[in-house]
């Protein structure tokens, strides 16, 4: 594979994956001739197989399948119990952990390593999620848990098919196993085909631009260069905020054009289809991340799975501090590098601040608000603070550093932290936000 790579003039790590995503197209077509629930399984189990062993590497390979064994045997025997979900959960993230250790810390700069962290990433999600579906089967309440629960534990083989699942084993999404159930055995939603080849082309065409935007301007617009001498005395803030933005949609236009791509494949088969529409499979929301209107919208609809993941794992399980929680599991999941820490620590400010704004300064706004007739001036400005401030908070995600991380933050004056500090000291610790609201926002009368 790396001679091919070279041969081509593309890393090694693109050829994979370009590899491994392009097949979802033929295999999707194939997969819809099979009529046979135990074919399906397997043929989602050889075919990732093949890929893993000729396209990745033998070690991701036994990484998924001891991973799967190991979640199926002790929530088999052990899944009702309490203690069994987030012991699943410490053993994924434990086996993450050394996955991330071998490919940040031990082999950083090794062309010859394979990197196979993001489909571990990937099965961490459905596996810990499914330890709680079992246990939610018996004791949850909650609507959503509810949904997804599993009340019969599966066979091994339909297990094995489902972390296997050549539609979503790459790069997502990580389909709830009562989701992928259902699929296989034509129940529910899926009882009827419902393929759209127009809406695969839409999301291929949409992957394929994206890739296209990286590609021809990915090397000009780069964070590297925000630590070179034109960045640093040539730019001015302003224009310093600006290089910040292009290169930040840039970045993003890489993990666009993957899930755009593993979007389009799902599309030929039945299950992407849901509640009349073909987005079951969509993992990104373009649109609402560029043109979010505040900060919670912008990252529900960014890796919209894994946002889903964390929320039913973390954030629904925890009873104290679920916010930083969620969030440091995030990082922990996406590994050591320090720039995911430092994202997603100052995240919390972002998001104080987003609920301070939408408190205090949103119902002036919004009827009976006296400012009601500037609610398009209040969507467009936040639309512009919401992006122009996710991609200040997120430069250390994507330089993944903490020294370069600080100087680009420095040489901005830190403007994001300044600015949501005093959003939240200014609207919610102090009584300005109260004072707004009473002055301005008539009381209903009954």
């Amino acid at each position: 594979m790396d001679e091919l790579a070279r041969s081509l003039g593309v890393p090694a790590e693109v050829l994979r994956y370009a590899i491994c995503l392009g097949s979802g197209y033929p295999l999707a077509i194939l997969f819809n001739f099979i009529r046979n629930e135990q074919l399906k399984h397997l043929f989602s189990i050889t075919t990732s197989t093949f890929l893993f062993l000729y396209v990745f590497s033998l070690e991701g390979w036994l990484h998924v399948l001891c991973s799967s064994l190991y979640t199926w045997l002790i929530t088999k025997y052990y899944g009702k119990k309490d203690w069994c979900p987030p012991l699943v959960f410490v053993l994924l993230m434990s086996q993450m952990s050394y996955v991330h250790m071998i490919h940040q810390v031990w082999y950083p700069d090794d062309p010859s390593h394979v990197d196979s962290s993001s489909t571990m990433m990937v099965l961490i999600m459905k596996l810990s999620l499914f330890a709680w579906s079992v246990k939610d089967a018996k004791h949850s309440t909650n609507p959503e848990h509810k949904k997804n629960a599993v009340p019969v534990h599966p066979p091994l083989l339909d297990f094995l098919g489902y972390s296997f699942f050549f539609l979503g084993v790459w790069v997502g999404p990580a389909f709830p196993y009562a989701t992928y159930r259902d699929f296989i055995k034509q129940t529910g939603e899926f009882e009827h085909k419902n393929i759209s080849y127009l809406q695969s082309l839409k999301c291929a065409i949409a992957g394929l631009t994206s890739f296209g935007l990286m590609t021809f301007f990915g090397s000009e617009y780069h964070f590297v260069h925000c630590a070179g001498p034109k960045f640093k005395n040539e730019f001015n803030f302003i224009q310093k905020l600006v290089y910040i933005q292009v290169a930040a949609l840039i970045v993003r236009a890489k993990y666009y054009g993957v899930w755009k791509i593993a979007e389009s494949t799902a599309c030929l088969t039945n299950i992407a289809y849901k509640d009349g529409k073909y987005d079951r499979a969509e993992n990104v929301h373009i649109v609402g991340i560029e043109l979010g209107q505040n900060a919670k919208s912008m990252t529900d609809s960014w890796n919209k799975y894994t946002n889903m993941w964390l929320k039913n794992t973390v954030y629904t399980r925890v009873t104290l501090g679920a916010t930083s929680a969620t969030y440091f599991a995030s990082a922990f999941w996406h590994g050591f590098y320090p720039g995911y820490y430092l994202t997603f620590m100052s995240a919390v400010f972002i998001t104080m601040a987003g609920r301070a704004i939408r408190r205090n300064l949103r119902p002036l706004f919004i009827a009976p608000g006296q400012f009601a007739s500037y609610k398009t001036v209040y969507d467009y400005v936040g639309i512009f603070f919401t992006l122009t401030t996710m991609n200040y908070f997120f430069i250390p995600f994507m330089t993944r550093q903490f020294y370069s991380s600080f100087e680009i933050w420095r040489d901005t004056y830190f403007v994001g932290h300044v600015g949501a500090i005093l959003t939240i000291l200014i609207l919610d610790k102090t009584n300005f936000g109260k004072i707004l609201k009473k002055r301005f926002v008539p009381i209903k009368k009954e």
